[in-house]
């Protein structure tokens, strides 16, 4: 919107909800496509040079992660159709993460924190956690992402360009 190049697409008829749309799937694409080839150069890095490689809930752990990526674009998403630069995009993620890191410190309301996801994978690769413990907290962060998606949408639809 700032530079100006939106305002074309825009008028010859493209939808706000599919440039919004658009600019999730990309990101979640190059999010998903990194993550990935970086978790295989890893697992084969290990494979190479340790006998033990079998670790307990590696799939679901690794995905937990990338489920987290997945709410911090969405995030990132909505902070850029509230705020009209980078930095305020950057900010309303970065206050979502301190959010989350006083709710981690409540113990009553721990398990329901997405930060959860990023902060017990060790428990889960050493067996001291089960999958099972994570899916209140897997369910909160897939539904706030897809209300930041939606509110962005929104959003974007009623702002003036």
């Amino acid at each position: 919107i700032n530079k100006g190049t939106l305002i074309n697409v825009l008028t010859k008829g493209l939808s706000r909800k599919n440039v919004i749309l658009a600019k999730f799937t990309c990101a979640t694409l190059t999010w998903t496509i990194c993550y990935y080839v970086a978790f295989l150069v890893v697992y084969l890095y290990n494979f190479l040079f340790w006998t033990d490689t079998s670790v307990s809930h590696l799939f679901f752990s690794v995905s937990c992660v990338w489920v987290f990526g997945i709410f911090l674009i969405s995030t990132l998403m909505l902070g850029g159709v509230l705020f009209k630069s980078s930095y305020g995009s950057l900010l309303l993620t970065v206050g979502f993460m301190i959010i989350m890191m006083f709710m981690n410190m409540l113990q009553t309301i721990a398990q329901y924190n997405p930060l959860q996801l990023m902060s017990v994978n060790m428990a889960l690769l050493t067996n001291t956690m089960v999958p099972s413990d994570l899916y209140i907290s897997l369910s909160i962060t897939a539904i706030l992402s897809v209300i930041t998606l939606i509110s962005s949408i929104l959003i974007f639809n009623k702002k003036q360009i």
